[in-house]
């Protein structure tokens, strides 16, 4: 999410089960602030992504449940962290990068717990990710069928079925809404026959993001919510 507020047009990840490591790379506008990174429940965006898309501020908190240690470089500059420094209010300081990141952020996440390192992908997943060659491949691909802009797993792009430039949809009060058979294009049309349930086959998102599990690619029914007038809650 901070990739696409951010401007970017690609996102990498770059997962090693072994090194138990995680790197996620974008080419946005990168980190102009850092200490806004440090300001619990402040997400720091300016005013119109806080309007559009109402940022928690939770990110980096919420990291530290995934991992031992996070590091953030951008724009020249790098911050360290670890739930140890959270835990205790260290002073977190950013410092010169010895290898500077001039465009966009790398996130890189070392440490990574068991529950992101493991190969089994579970029946709690969608059809859609049944190639897929760990858990974690799998939570990529369902977190990006929806999302407006390019996202690679290991140097391959993630298959975005439901965003809304490769959907044909119509403006409805509560959003984009695309509906198979009505609006699909010529090719896409009677791929799961003449039957059509709007309403068991459906695919929810908000911000690009899935609002349910199991999102599939041949979901009947595609809503992307309108972010000014549904706000996601955190549970």
């Amino acid at each position: 999410q901070n990739a696409r507020r951010s401007g970017a047009t690609q996102i990498q990840i770059n997962f090693d089960p072994g090194a138990k490591t995680l790197e996620v790379i974008d080419d946005g506008c990168g980190i102009s602030d850092f200490g806004k990174l440090l300001a619990l429940c402040d997400s720091g965006w300016d005013e119109q992504v806080t309007l559009t898309d109402s940022p928690f501020g939770m990110g980096l908190f919420s990291l530290h449940f995934a991992c031992a240690r996070a590091t953030f470089r951008s724009n020249g500059l790098k911050l360290q962290t670890s739930l140890d420094d959270i835990v205790n209010k260290r002073q977190l300081v950013a410092v010169i990068d010895d290898d500077p990141v001039r465009l966009g952020t790398v996130l890189q996440l070392e440490g990574l717990t068991k529950d992101l390192l493991g190969k089994s992908v579970g029946p709690h997943f969608g059809r859609s990710t049944a190639n897929a060659s760990s858990r974690m491949e799998a939570c990529i691909i369902e977190l990006a069928m929806g999302f407006p802009i390019d996202v690679q797993f290991n140097g391959v792009s993630v298959p975005r079925p439901h965003a809304l430039e490769n959907l044909q949809t119509v403006l409805t009060p509560v959003g984009q809404v695309h509906i198979a058979h009505i609006m699909a294009r010529d090719h896409d049309q009677n791929v799961r026959g003449d039957e059509l349930d709007v309403v068991a086959g459906r695919a929810l998102y908000l911000q690009g993001l899935p609002i349910q599990v199991k999102n599939e690619i041949y979901a009947q029914t595609v809503v992307h919510l309108d972010s000014q007038r549904f706000a996601a809650i955190k549970q």
